[in-house]
């Protein structure tokens, strides 16, 4: 394989970089700009943050209110009561609970039963 020039070498001593095909370049991609359904266009959306950048935030908000859910839990409220408070089903806190008593870690949530 060749290298590039390095400040070390004699630029007349370096063999050209092989051709990349035409087609692999980005600018001759098929890329289509469809939008999401809060915008028609990707490129002239006003969003700073796309919305399908925006599961790795959900993940870690499902993550805090785990969390939450352990703490109440541990300070002796019902899980009744900490379904109703949070607005999540009964079963959430259930899941949530589960989670902790099986020993997995919080992070790992949403990675199977």
């Amino acid at each position: 394989m060749t290298t590039a020039p390095t400040a070390n070498r004699n630029p007349a001593e370096v063999e050209p970089l092989p051709f990349v095909r035409r087609d692999m370049l980005p600018e001759h991609g098929g890329y289509t700009d469809t939008g999401c359904h809060l915008h028609p266009s990707c490129l002239r959306c006003p969003r700073a943050v796309c919305i399908y950048d925006e599961a790795h935030d959900e993940a870690l908000d499902m993550r805090t209110r785990d969390e939450e859910i352990h703490e109440r839990r541990e300070a002796g409220e019902p899980s009744v009561h900490i379904a109703a408070e949070m607005r999540v089903a009964l079963r959430t806190v259930y899941r949530a609970l589960h989670r902790e008593a099986r020993g997995r870690p919080l992070a790992m949530r949403g990675w199977g039963a």
